[in-house]
């Protein structure tokens, strides 16, 4: 992506759509749904729903966390959860996989795309605004993502942002899903 496509995606307050250049998509059929443990996961399903539907596609999950932090374990188990409920109640083909090995999530995924063992043809990802460093300020991980993903990437800005490991395993384990 370029800096005129970062500057969009900075400041929209829509989802973005990037299709690396060159490159043609009339259908997304293998869509690549990485569930970070954050609780705008929620979120990017409800936005995504719609896709999947219309493209009788297959969802791939993939729960990522950071090993250091025993409570995104906790998290990504309850979120897998939820989704797996939602999704065979929306009748998605679905697939599941974990990446738990390290903190380079991003470097994990492009990985994942890249040996095709799937003919990914879309992945989502969210982002987090950082409004206590910068406004408009895109973490590393979309950044990431955005600059040297092969396929094409729906970037959905989260509108709900909790920090907190503790409080979003709070909200997870109070839900009534």
């Amino acid at each position: 992506a370029g800096t005129n496509s970062y500057y969009v995606i900075k400041k929209s307050h829509c989802p973005v759509l990037l299709i690396p250049s060159g490159k043609m998509y009339e259908s997304f059929t293998n869509i690549l749904f990485p569930a970070r443990p954050v609780i705008s996961v929620f979120e990017k399903y409800d936005l995504i729903s719609p896709i999947v539907i219309k493209n009788k596609a297959t969802l791939h999950f993939i729960g990522l966390r950071n090993p250091s932090y025993i409570e995104e374990l906790h998290i990504i188990s309850k979120l897998t959860d939820v989704l797996k409920q939602q999704s065979s109640a929306d009748h998605f083909n679905t697939s599941f996989a974990y990446y738990f090995k390290d903190n380079r999530v991003a470097d994990h995924l492009l990985d994942v795309i890249q040996k095709k063992e799937y003919t990914y043809d879309l992945l989502v990802i969210s982002a987090e605004l950082d409004n206590n460093i910068k406004d408009y300020y895109l973490g590393e991980y979309a950044q990431q993502i955005i600059h040297q993903s092969q396929i094409p990437v729906l970037l959905i800005r989260a509108t709900t942002t909790i920090t907190s490991k503790s409080e979003v395993l709070r909200i997870l384990e109070d839900s009534s899903v």
